[in-house]
């Protein structure tokens, strides 16, 4: 069953339920010199860069963003440890019902991202600030085995000696 309560430092203007949705309150509002009903509604929220779902909330005329899964933890989920970061258990970032979140650290949220396969390392060529190719990493390592000195192989894909030497390294692991 859905339960609605007010969000912090929004009383009487906004609602958020335990199944993750956000409404505005009917209330009466002074416009101009006249009182004017607004109705209930629903809120549409919008999907942040990283797939969080977000909502504009508006207070005297000023406008803040904040994310759904954080207001329905703030109004639902009691935090006495002091947890700073909310955690989608079942790693659907627009999951947002009570039972889907719960209060982590930094640590447990990245190492909950990580058991569950939905953050993994990049690597070697992979990595975005990779400065070769396959391609080149496998010429490299000919080079290599062909005993060609490591500051020549360097000066050859504008790296470092230690770039070639890590590489190497790497490579003659895997």
């Amino acid at each position: 069953m859905e339960k609605w309560k007010s969000i912090k430092n929004f009383e009487g203007l906004y609602e958020v339920s335990s199944c993750g949705r956000v409404k505005s309150v009917s209330r009466k509002v002074l416009r101009g010199s006249s009182m004017m009903n607004v109705k209930e509604r629903f809120l549409k929220p919008a999907t942040d860069a990283k797939g969080y779902l977000r909502v504009g909330l508006a207070r005297q005329r000023k406008l803040t963003t904040k994310k759904v899964h954080r207001l329905v933890s703030e109004a639902f989920i009691p935090n006495a440890l002091n947890k700073p970061t909310v955690n989608h258990i079942n790693g659907i970032k627009t999951d947002n019902r009570i039972e889907n979140l719960e209060w982590n650290t930094y640590q447990e949220n990245a190492l909950h991202a990580v058991e569950n396969g939905l953050f993994t390392y990049k690597t070697g060529c992979d990595h975005q600030r990779s400065k070769l190719t396959k391609e080149q990493i496998s010429r490299l390592v000919e080079m290599k085995n062909n005993k060609v000195i490591n500051r020549i192989i360097a000066a050859e894909f504008n790296v470092s000696v230690s770039c070639v030497k890590r590489t190497f390294k790497r490579e003659a692991i895997n």
